[in-house]
């Protein structure tokens, strides 16, 4: 049908979730994984968005859709090229900054 697809996951890492202040905010707030990692689900992209640590995700089909409609907009909103193909380990975009910033 022509349907083109979107990894927001991707997207997500590579224009909010590399930010130094998400980085600083993730860390402040202990979103981190038990391996150390910062964590970059949705629930913590959009506790980031939203400014609100608290953010609980209650992981309800239209709740899901809501959520990551928000976070595809913050990341168009960044008018930044970024590569949409999905990506399994764009994860670790997001630890590679961490590792540049030496925190």
């Amino acid at each position: 049908y022509g349907t083109e697809f979107r990894c927001i996951w991707h997207m997500a890492c590579q224009v909010l979730l590399a930010r130094p202040s998400y980085i600083k905010f993730a860390l402040k707030n202990g979103f981190v994984s038990e391996k150390g990692n910062i964590l970059t689900n949705a629930e913590c992209c959009y506790r980031y968005i939203t400014k609100n640590p608290q953010f609980k995700e209650e992981h309800r089909g239209i709740d899901d859709v809501e959520i990551e409609t928000k976070i595809l907009m913050a990341c168009k909103r960044q008018h930044k090229r970024v590569n949409t193909e999905p990506y399994q380990a764009c994860w670790r975009i997001v630890q590679k900054k961490r590792v540049e910033m030496g925190v």
